[in-house]
């Protein structure tokens, strides 16, 4: 986490500066500052106030919109969903190994692949995905101590909806796939209704995790200058063109995916990083005003 507020830095672009600048002291409001959970432009009031609209304390919109400011029960259902996401990446590259290893011996032992093996590594497949979605739907939850105007919120909204529509297209391509592998198609050369079937939620699913994907690094440029964290701003802006590109284009030299998976686990590790420091200064913070009283 860098450690001015200052939302200017280089790699923060308007875009990703929508939250305003940290603010402190006290009296009158005397310029304009939009309350964090309404809208509503506080000037002319003091910090002592209340939102006029909502009720929400006037002092809460003067200290900017920074994580370090949302409350301890956000930041760690943050961490939990960042941390959830990057183990189950872990889990589903190492399951993958295991499974095409034992694939392999099963195939050399056999003469051919065990469907008892494909089922067992779909089903698996399928678990460590939906962690990821479930660490994604934590991670992208709305901070209850900011609700505001900002523009870079609909990122986040973004990201829940196409969560939702990749855990549909999950559910119904891991039940169209287990009939794919139970037709025993594969070996036959005359196409199926399950071949059919299998290609069509294939094309469905590369189409919503595309969209996931973006709307992913969208919020993560936001979330980044809320940590504030210029790395993570200038970083989730490049993915956001150049993943789908490694992804696709560059698999015909077949290192393209492994350099973005590479590129964006990096930047989800940035990201468990800055939010265990913010949560270690606000377990500091709520000790010193313990203390206080």
């Amino acid at each position: 986490m860098n450690d001015s507020p200052d939302i200017d830095a280089p790699g923060l672009d308007a875009v990703a500066a929508a939250p305003p600048t940290e603010r402190t002291g006290a009296g009158v409001i005397d310029t304009s500052v939009l309350c964090i959970t309404c809208g509503y432009d506080l000037v002319g009031l003091t910090t002592a106030d209340h939102c006029p609209e909502c009720g929400t304390p006037a002092v809460n919109s003067t200290r900017g919109t920074m994580l370090i400011h949302s409350s301890p029960e956000h930041t760690a259902r943050l961490h939990k969903g960042v941390f959830t996401i990057q183990a189950a990446i872990i889990t589903a590259i190492i399951v993958g190994v295991l499974l095409l290893i034992a694939g392999f011996a099963a195939a050399t032992a056999s003469g051919g692949s065990s469907i008892g093996l494909q089922i067992f590594g779909e089903v698996l497949q399928t678990l460590a995905w939906a962690a990821v979605l479930y660490g994604w739907w934590l991670f992208s939850e709305p901070d209850p101590h900011y609700t505001g105007k900002d523009a870079g919120d609909n990122a986040r909204k973004f990201v829940r909806v196409t969560v939702i529509i990749q855990a549909a297209v999950t559910a119904i391509g891991f039940v169209v796939e287990l009939g794919h592998i139970g037709s025993g198609s594969a070996n036959v050369t005359a196409l199926t209704a399950w071949d059919i079937l299998a290609v069509a939620m294939m094309l469905i699913g590369l189409a919503s995790q595309v969209a996931w994907f973006i709307a992913s690094m969208l919020y993560l440029k936001w979330l980044g200058a809320r940590l504030p964290d210029a790395r993570v701003v200038k970083r989730a802006r490049l993915l956001i063109w150049l993943g789908p590109v490694l992804s696709t284009v560059g698999a015909l030299i077949l290192v393209g995916p492994l350099i973005a998976l590479v590129l964006y686990y990096n930047l989800l590790d940035w990201v468990r990083k800055d939010l265990r420091a913010i949560r270690a200064e606000q377990s500091i913070d709520s000790l010193k005003q313990e203390f206080a009283h």
